[in-house]
C-alpha cells in the first residue's frame, strides 16, 4: 500500500512538472505567434522591417535591434531607432560571420553594458540570427545587450526568424519585380517623351514651314494680283500700245513661271486650261500639250469628281475661295494633297479662274506618321500595365499557397499545431465576448509506439492519415476544427458546445476508430484504439485557453490510467 502511495506521489509530481513545462512552452509559443502576427500585420518591405524591429525590441528587449538584408547583392542596414542606410561592406565581424556560416551566434559580456545592472543578472548577451529562406541567407538579425539567454527561446526563435526570412524574401522579390516593371515603364515613358518631343519639333518645323509658305503664297498672290491688275490695264490699252502689251506679258510670264506653287488659268465657260506654270508640269508630271486647251476631267487631275464639282460650284457662287484642301493625281496616278485658292479674272474678254495650289502632301504624311506612333505608344503602355497586373495576381496566389503551407500538417492534411494554437485562442475570445462555451477533445492513439515498432513507420503514417480522416468526418460544423497536436496526439476544438455534447462526439470518434479494426497483435484486444479527454468551459477573465487545454489533457491522462480505449470528461476520475 505504501509503495502505491509513493508511486502515486511520483506520478503526481511528474504530472505537475509536465504541466509547468507545457505552460512555459505554451507561453514561449504564444510569444512567437504574437511576434509573427504583429510582424505580418502590414504588407510592404518597409512595414515588415519596421514591425520586426519594433516587436522584437518591445517583447524581447536589448539596447538596440538591427537587421542587415540583401537586395540584388546590395547590403542594407536598419535599426529600431530609425537609422536606414546602404552599406558598401559589412564592418560588424559577428554579422559578417553569420552571413558566411548561416548559424546562430550568442556572445556574453558584462551586464553593466545594458545600463540595467541588478544582482540577478550579472551577464548580458548579444544574439545574431541568420534569416534563411531555404539554404540562402538573405539577412542577419542582431539583438544587442539582452538580459536573457538564448537557451530560453532556442526551440522557438528559429521558427520566428525562418518565418521572418520568408516574409522578407517575398517582399524583396515583390519589390525587385515592381522596381523592374517600374523601370521598364519609366524607360518607355522617357522614350515616349523623347519621341513626342521629336514629333513636336517636326510639327513645329512643319507649322513654321507652312506659315512661311502661306506668307509666300500671300506675297506671291499679292504680286500676282498686282500683275493681273497691270495685265488688265495693258489689255485695255492693247489697241493703243502693242509694244507696251508685249512688255507687260513678258513681265507677267516671268512672275508666273518663278512661283514654286502650281498656278493655273482656266476658262470658266468650258473649264479648259489656258495657261499653267512650270511647277504644274514638274510636280504633276504632265507635258504642256497634255494640259493646255484640255479640261481637268479629261486627264483625270482630280482624285474625286464629286469634289471637283463641289469646288467649281463654290467658285461660281462666290467668285473666290481660299485654302480648300484638294487631292490631285499625278500622271502616274499618285495622289498629292494641296491647299487650293482661286480668284476670278477677265483675260482677253473671257471669264477665267486663276488658282494657286500649295502642296502639303509631306506635311499630311508626317501628321499621319505621328498619329500612328502615338497609337503604338498607347498600346505599349496598356500592354505593360496588363503584364504588371498579371504579375501582381501571381504574387497574391503564391502568398496564399505559402500561408496554407504554414497551417496544414504535411502528413495528415488537417490543421497543424500552429494553426490549432491560433484557432483556439480566437474561439476562446469569441466565447468570452458572447459568453458561449468552448469544448476541447484531446485524443491519443493507444500503444502507437508498439504499432510503429511492429508494423513499420509507413503503416504508422497510414494509420495517422486514416484516423485524421475519421476525426474530420465527425467535425460536422464549419466552426469545428480537427488538428494534429503532436506525434499520435490530436486535438478537436468545438465552439458553442457544452461538455455533454462534446462527450457524445468523443464517444463516436472512439467507436469509429475501433470499428476500423487496425490490427495490433502486441496490445490487448488486438486492434488500434484511442483514449480521449474532454473539457468544456465558458470563458471568463481569470481563465485562458491554457485552462481548457490543461483540463482536457488531465482527462486524457486519466483515460490512459483507467485502461485506455475510453472517453473521460474533465474532473472525472
Amino acid at each position: 500500500m505504501l509503495d502505491e502511495i509513493v508511486t502515486l506521489k511520483e506520478n503526481m509530481n511528474a504530472l505537475k512538472d509536465r504541466l509547468k513545462k507545457v505552460a512555459v512552452e505554451k507561453a514561449h509559443l504564444q510569444l512567437i505567434v504574437h511576434l509573427m502576427k504583429e510582424m505580418s500585420a502590414a504588407p510592404g518591405l518597409d512595414n515588415i522591417i519596421n514591425n520586426m524591429l519594433k516587436i522584437v525590441m518591445e517583447n524581447i528587449g536589448g539596447l538596440n535591434v538591427i537587421i542587415y538584408y540583401k537586395i540584388d547583392e546590395q547590403i542594407y542596414y536598419a535599426d529600431v531607432y530609425g537609422n536606414r542606410k546602404r552599406l558598401k561592406q559589412i564592418e560588424d565581424s559577428q554579422v559578417k560571420k553569420v552571413f558566411a556560416c548561416g548559424e546562430f551566434i550568442e556572445c556574453e559580456h558584462d551586464f553593466s553594458d545594458t545600463k540595467m545592472l541588478t544582482p540577478p543578472f550579472p551577464k548580458a548577451a548579444t544574439w545574431v540570427f541568420p534569416l534563411k529562406a531555404g539554404i540562402d541567407v538573405i539577412g542577419v538579425f542582431k539583438m544587442e545587450k539582452l538580459h536573457i539567454g538564448a537557451n530560453e527561446y532556442q526551440d522557438q526563435l528559429p521558427v520566428f526568424f525562418n518565418y521572418a526570412a520568408l516574409l522578407l524574401k517575398n517582399e524583396i522579390l515583390g519589390q525587385t519585380r515592381l522596381q523592374q516593371a517600374y523601370e521598364e515603364i519609366r524607360l518607355t515613358n522617357e522614350k515616349l517623351v523623347r519621341e513626342m518631343a521629336e514629333r513636336e519639333k517636326i510639327k513645329n518645323a512643319l507649322e513654321l514651314a507652312h506659315a512661311n509658305l502661306e506668307y509666300r503664297v500671300e506675297e506671291r498672290t499679292h504680286e500676282l494680283s498686282e500683275a493681273n491688275a497691270q495685265l488688265r490695264a495693258e489689255i485695255t490699252e492693247r489697241r493703243q500700245a502693242e509694244s507696251l502689251l508685249a512688255a507687260s506679258e513678258e513681265k507677267f510670264s516671268k512672275a508666273f513661271s518663278r512661283v514654286a506653287d502650281i498656278i493655273g488659268i482656266v476658262r470658266l465657260r468650258d473649264e479648259k486650261y489656258v495657261e499653267a506654270n512650270e511647277a504644274f508640269f514638274r510636280l504633276l508630271g504632265y507635258r504642256r500639250e497634255e494640259i493646255i486647251e484640255h479640261a481637268s476631267r479629261e486627264f483625270g487631275l482630280w482624285f474625286s469628281e464629286a469634289e471637283r464639282e463641289r469646288v467649281y460650284a463654290i467658285f461660281k457662287r462666290d467668285k473666290t475661295f481660299a485654302n480648300i484642301e484638294a487631292v490631285w493625281c499625278t500622271k502616274t496616278r499618285l495622289t498629292r494633297v494641296g491647299l487650293l485658292s482661286a480668284d476670278w479674272a477677265e483675260i482677253e474678254e473671257e471669264e477665267c479662274i486663276i488658282y494657286i495650289w500649295h502642296d502639303i502632301t509631306d506635311r499630311k504624311r508626317a501628321e499621319e506618321e505621328l498619329r500612328q506612333a502615338h497609337d503604338q505608344l498607347e498600346f505599349k503602355v496598356v500592354e505593360r500595365t496588363q503584364k504588371l497586373s498579371t504579375a501582381n495576381q501571381k504574387l497574391v496566389a503564391a502568398n496564399e499557397k505559402l500561408r496554407r503551407l504554414t497551417i496544414v500538417d504535411g502528413l495528415t492534411g488537417i490543421a497543424n499545431r500552429r494553426y490549432f494554437d491560433e484557432y483556439i485562442m480566437r474561439e476562446w475570445y469569441r466565447g468570452l465576448r458572447n459568453q458561449t462555451s468552448v469544448a476541447l477533445i484531446m485524443a491519443d492513439i493507444d500503444f502507437f509506439k508498439s504499432y510503429n515498432d511492429s508494423y513499420g513507420h509507413l503503416k504508422g503514417d497510414d494509420c495517422l492519415k486514416i484516423i485524421a480522416s475519421i476525426l474530420t468526418e465527425y467535425m460536422k460544423r464549419s466552426t469545428d476544427l480537427a488538428a494534429r497536436y503532436g506525434g499520435e496526439e490530436f486535438a478537436l476544438v468545438m465552439p458553442d458546445t457544452d461538455l455533454a455534447g462534446a462527450v457524445v462526439v468523443a464517444e463516436n470518434i472512439r467507436t469509429g476508430v475501433a470499428a476500423k479494426c487496425f490490427e495490433n497483435q502486441k496490445v490487448p484486444g488486438g486492434i488500434v484504439t484511442m483514449s480521449l479527454g474532454v473539457s468544456s468551459l465558458v470563458p471568463c477573465q481569470n481563465l485562458s485557453p491554457l485552462s481548457l487545454i490543461a483540463l482536457a489533457d488531465e482527462a486524457l491522462y486519466s483515460a490512459k490510467q483507467q485502461g485506455r480505449n475510453r472517453v473521460v470528461r474533465a474532473c472525472e476520475r
